[in-house]
C-alpha cells in the first residue's frame, strides 16, 4: 500500500484490523517483488490487479468503519467527576461501617473503631468527610425516635430498649465524630508550601545601579549588602536626590528586580541643594547619630521613595 501511495492512516490501519484477506495480500506482495506468475506478457495481470484493488477498497472501508466506531465509543464513555469519585469511594467505606452497625445491633459489645479503620485504609480527608455524611440521616432518624415524635420510627426500633436506643444513637454520633476527627487530622498532615527563599545574589542580580560616578567621586557598595540591611542610603547623580530606606521589620530590606522592597513609612527622599558634597560626606562617614539627623539638615521638601533604582543611583551606605 505504501508503494501505491495510499494514505498513511490506511497503511497503519491495516495492522489494527482483525482480518486481512491473505490471498490478496500474498498477490500484492508477489507483484511488488515482480514474481513472474503474476505478470502477463511482461505486464501486470489485470485480473490479479483488479482482485487486489477490490480487497484493498474493502480494507479501507473496514478501517473507516472501525474509526467511526471508536469515536462513538469515546463519546459514549461517561466522564466521572472528582466529586462523584469521592462519593463512590465514601460509599464503599460506609458500606463496611453499615455492616459493623448491624453487628453492633446483634451484639452491643461489638463496637467498631471507625477512626482506626479509616487510618488503616489511608482514606483521604474529603472521602472521610463524605463517609461521615452518609450517617447524617440515620443520626437524625434516631434522634426523632428517641423524641417519640414519629410512631413509625418508634415501631421500627421497638426491638431496642430505651437505653439501647440511646446507646445506638451515641454510637452513630461517634462514627460521624471519628470521621470528622480523622479528616481534620489528615488535613493537618498536608505540607504547606514554603515560600522560596532567594539568596542576596539572586535578589540583586538584576539590580540596575551606577557602579562609579566620576563627578562626585562615588563608588557604590556591593548590592548584596542591601538584603537584610536595616537601612540603605542612595544618591541619584542626575536629580541630586538623597534617599533613606528604613526596613519595615527585623528581616531587613529586600530586592526584587530593580526595586527595593520591605521599607516603611520612615523612609524618605530629599533633594540636596548647593551642599551636595558636604551631605554626601556626612552620610558616608558619619555615625548613627549623624545619620539620624542628616535628612533634617537638608532644607528641602521630603517625599516618599518608590523604591526604584536606576542607572543614575549610587548605593552609598547600609546599616
Amino acid at each position: 500500500m505504501s508503494e501505491r501511495e495510499y494514505d498513511s492512516q490506511y497503511i497503519k490501519g491495516v495492522k489494527r484490523l482483525k482480518y486481512v484477506p491473505r490471498t490478496a495480500a500474498a498477490l500484492a506482495r508477489m507483484q511488488t517483488r515482480a514474481v513472474p506468475c503474476v505478470f502477463k506478457d511482461n505486464l501486470l495481470d489485470p485480473n490479479t490487479t483488479s482482485f487486489i484493488e477490490k480487497h484493498v477498497d474493502k480494507i479501507i472501508e473496514d478501517i473507516k468503519a472501525s474509526k467511526s466506531i471508536q469515536k462513538e465509543e469515546r463519546k459514549k464513555k461517561p466522564v466521572i467527576s472528582i466529586q462523584e469519585r469521592i462519593q463512590n469511594k465514601a460509599d464503599e467505606y460506609a458500606g463496611e461501617i453499615e455492616y459493623q452497625l448491624d453487628c453492633y445491633i446483634d451484639n452491643p459489645e461489638n463496637k467498631f473503631d471507625v477512626f482506626k479503620y479509616l487510618t488503616e485504609e489511608q482514606v483521604s480527608a474529603p472521602v472521610a468527610v463524605k463517609v461521615g455524611d452518609n450517617f447524617f440521616n440515620l443520626e437524625r432518624e434516631l434522634e426523632e425516635t428517641i423524641a417519640g415524635t414519629c410512631p413509625q420510627l418508634k415501631e421500627a426500633y421497638s426491638f431496642l430498649s430505651k437505653k439501647g436506643l440511646k446507646d445506638y444513637h451515641k454510637y452513630v454520633c461517634d462514627i460521624r465524630t471519628d470521621c470528622d476527627k480523622y479528616a481534620t487530622g489528615k488535613k493537618g498532615q498536608k505540607r504547606t508550601r514554603r515560600k522560596k527563599v532567594y539568596s542576596a545574589s539572586e535578589q540583586t542580580k538584576k539590580l540596575n545601579y551606577n557602579i562609579t560616578d566620576t563627578e562626585y567621586h562615588l563608588t557604590s557598595l556591593n548590592p548584596e549588602l542591601i538584603v537584610g540591611a536595616m537601612q540603605l542610603w542612595t544618591f541619584n547623580t542626575k536629580t541630586k536626590e538623597i534617599t533613606k530606606f528604613v526596613a519595615e521589620d527585623r528581616m531587613g530590606l529586600g530586592v526584587k528586580g530593580t526595586t527595593i522592597q520591605k521599607f516603611n513609612n520612615l523612609s524618605a527622599m530629599k533633594k540636596i541643594g548647593n551642599k551636595t558634597e558636604y551631605f554626601l560626606d556626612r552620610i558616608q562617614s558619619g555615625g548613627k547619630i549623624v545619620l539620624s539627623k542628616v535628612l533634617d539638615e537638608i532644607n528641602t521638601k521630603s517625599s516618599k521613595p518608590t523604591g526604584r533604582i536606576n542607572e543614575h543611583t549610587i548605593l552609598l551606605r547600609t546599616e
